[in-house]
């Protein structure tokens, strides 16, 4: 899904930016780096998703493969105005 921090706030929901942080036994990988994560206090109406994405999966039906129409590249472009609170 895509959807925008201001579009969020005007429905009070809140989000939380936190560094990345140990998964259960997992731990945070050094390329990391200087990652945010971003964590939606709240459920989302259906009001504030402008796109959903299709996930595509393995032939086992679990595996994840991709996400139809995101790319690195699209994330890239978007993170830091998005990490900033930008539209």
């Amino acid at each position: 899904m895509r959807f925008r921090r201001s579009t969020l706030r005007k429905h009070g929901i809140v989000v939380r930016d936190e560094e990345a942080k140990p998964v259960g036994d997992t731990p945070v990988g050094n390329d990391w780096g200087e990652w945010v994560c971003p964590h939606i206090l709240g459920g989302l109406p259906p009001a504030v998703v402008e796109k959903e994405f299709v996930i595509t999966r393995g032939a086992d039906g679990r595996a994840f493969v991709a996400i139809v129409g995101v790319t690195e590249a699209d994330a890239d472009e978007r993170a830091p105005k998005a990490l900033k609170g930008g539209p």
